[in-house]
């Protein structure tokens, strides 16, 4: 299913002209180096694969690789810790090396239905935090 290096990880730079590739980030700096994001931020590299599906299952290999701690091993600074984009492939390809690709597809669907239903608890706190709102400015009001 995929091909070493089928994908490209850059720095992430503001001023480059948006690609119409999806893409994905993954944080670069700090204790949760190897992050990977939906949206960009200062400190990231830009990973850009050719279709939906290879970015929806690199990035939750990448998730997965950051919840098991794949990326630690190799953060350097002893201020900042920070992992460079040569290590960032190392370790995204190590697990393309390593990957079942017959259960990577129900895995990635699994993970899919888990931030979904994530987004949804967020959603229902945010409205009960209205309604406490709602609640006290009713009473300060009575």
């Amino acid at each position: 299913m995929f091909k070493l290096n089928a994908y490209k990880l850059k720095v992430y730079v503001e001023s480059h002209k948006p690609t119409k590739n999806p893409k994905f980030y993954i944080l670069n700096k700090g204790n949760n180096a190897g992050r990977p994001m939906v949206l960009p931020c200062p400190n990231c590299f830009v990973v850009s694969t050719k279709t939906e599906t290879e970015r929806d299952s690199l990035y939750w290999l990448c998730y997965s690789a950051w919840q098991t701690q794949g990326f630690r091993p190799f953060l350097r600074g002893s201020v900042i810790p920070f992992i460079t984009t040569g290590d960032t492939k190392f370790v995204i390809n190590e697990c393309l090396i390593n990957l079942n690709a017959s259960r990577l597809m129900q895995q990635v669907k699994s993970f899919k239905a888990v931030q979904k239903q994530q987004e949804l608890l967020k959603l229902q706190l945010q409205k009960y935090d209205e309604l406490k709102q709602i609640i006290a400015l009713n009473m300060l009001k009575a």
